[in-house]
């Protein structure tokens, strides 16, 4: 119950209590902030709180490394106190006028549509009472950042226009970000903005709380399998964190959660760890000494002696038929067939046969395209659909990328969207599109998002700031 809990966690703290009324907008919800009592959580919320309640500088700044559950701590910190909740995607290209006000597309009666300037998500939410929570503000280019000084002071923001927008004395901005360095480019914060804010470091769990964390998501997988993963996830952040590091970043708690339900969904894959860690720990080519330590680790921890390499077994794809309580649903089934005739390694995803709107590629796969590497490919893009998990294909032009996402959305009957990604991409493309006398419509990507099916082409060539926007897409709910 998070109101008991917020009761437990400010037990004796001074300062003002928050308690959002019964049905206060945007409160994040169970599914986006699930609440893991760990002690380690307990203490950095009662920090947290702590300092929200401070009569002045109430406004946090939480530091760390990539994944260590900085966005899930203010969020669930928000449900706590049942407090609306913003998350805004910092960048590099981040203008003073785009932390101030967006544009918004207006529909006017007569079917037509135009824009208007608006106050930004940060500004809503501060005058609305919320909890603002910049993501990765380390890539704020130090101008803009100082724009939020007279906030943090004043609790008043100068729009462009000239006009002061005084804020809510309920809200509170949390800013999340990196450790200054190594992989995580951007500006030290000024002395400025570190006078107005209360610092507080996040870490990775102790291992036997991180160990707790992954056994809620996977019950039924080997509790010393689980202990040596850990094992090897601190080794790596070590050695990332060390003078001399190899390693190209730390893995994250939230890479071990994705391994953990990977491993309890597919238990046939807890014979192939070295191959699905590496698929979720992704190391590039051009790294063969960072590659060469991770291969050792995981033999040092007695992972390596699982083998990488597929199961000889034939792959089965065929579409089935379930039921589910007094109906028939047709789904698409990948599985291994052993040698006595009995299927193992299946994964079935539901079939959408027409029942969603969109177009659906029409890519049919013939008999001589289902060799083995076809279907190992399509065997393993479907269990990370099953996991929802979002997926980047990585290769050579031409070696099929386009190809096997139209198989697979065929195959699933699924409709699918491509947005070509390139050096102009903008933000608001992901969301909205340009159509005659600049009027604006709902892009469709975000269309595809809805129904989740949307494919972004080329997104290496998308600037810095349109990928940040996709950093919170899960968040979506929060982030307008």
């Amino acid at each position: 119950d998070p109101a008991k809990l917020y009761e437990i966690v400010t037990a004796g703290l001074g300062g003002k209590a928050f308690r959002g009324p019964a049905g206060a907008p945007r409160v994040p919800s169970e599914q986006i902030a699930p609440i893991f009592p760990l002690p380690s959580n307990l203490k950095l919320w009662r920090k947290i709180e702590e300092a929200l309640r401070a009569p002045q500088n109430h406004h946090v700044q939480l530091v760390g490394d990539m994944g260590d559950g900085k966005n899930l701590l203010m969020l669930v910190t928000a449900r706590l106190r049942n407090q609306g909740a913003r998350l805004v995607s910092s960048h590099g290209r981040m203008t003073q006028r785009d932390l101030l006000e967006r544009e918004r597309a207006v529909r006017h009666e007569d079917g037509s549509s135009s824009t208007e300037e608006v106050p930004s998500e940060f500004v809503e939410g501060a005058q609305a009472g919320e909890l603002v929570i910049f993501d990765e503000v380390h890539k704020m280019r130090p101008r803009v950042r100082g724009t939020l000084n007279r906030p943090l002071q004043k609790g008043e923001v100068v729009l462009p226009s000239g006009e002061v927008g005084p804020f809510n004395e309920e809200s509170r901005l949390a800013f999340l970000t990196n450790h200054h360095g190594g992989i995580y480019k951007g500006h030290p914060p000024t002395p400025e903005f570190l006078d107005r804010v209360v610092t507080i470091k996040v870490d990775y769990l102790p291992a036997d709380e991180e160990l707790a964390l992954l056994r809620w998501f996977a019950p039924d997988v080997d509790q010393d399998l689980l202990k040596r993963l850990i094992l090897v996830a601190n080794k790596i952040r070590e050695n990332y964190r060390s003078a001399t590091p190899i390693m190209p970043w730390p893995v994250s708690t939230r890479a071990l959660i994705r391994l953990a339900r990977h491993l309890q969904t597919f238990p046939a894959d807890q014979q192939r760890i070295p191959y699905v860690f590496q698929k979720i720990y992704w190391i590039p080519e051009d790294l063969p000494e960072a590659r060469r330590l991770l291969h050792n680790l995981l033999t040092g921890a007695t992972i390596g002696k699982f083998s990488d390499v597929a199961p000889t077994d034939p792959l089965v794809l065929e579409p089935v038929t379930r039921t589910v309580g007094d109906q028939q649903r047709r789904v698409l089934r990948s599985a291994r067939r052993a040698a006595d005739g009995r299927l193992w390694d299946i994964v079935e995803h539901p079939m959408f046969d027409g029942q969603a709107d969109g177009h659906v590629p029409g890519v049919t796969l013939q008999e001589d395209e289902k060799g083995p590497t076809n279907l190992e490919r399509i065997h393993d893009l479907m269990k990370d659909l099953v996991l929802g998990e979002h997926i980047m294909l990585i290769g050579d032009m031409g070696t099929g990328k386009d190809w096997i996402e139209d198989v697979l959305a065929t195959l699933l009957g699924q409709p699918i969207v491509t947005v070509m990604g390139h050096e102009g991409t903008r933000p608001s493309d992901f969301t909205q599109r340009e159509v005659a006398r600049r009027s604006l419509e709902e892009a469709a990507g975000l269309t595809a998002w809805r129904r989740r099916a949307e494919a972004l082409n080329e997104v290496d060539c998308c600037l810095d700031l349109a990928r940040a926007r996709l950093n919170g897409i899960d968040e979506d709910e929060l982030s307008g």
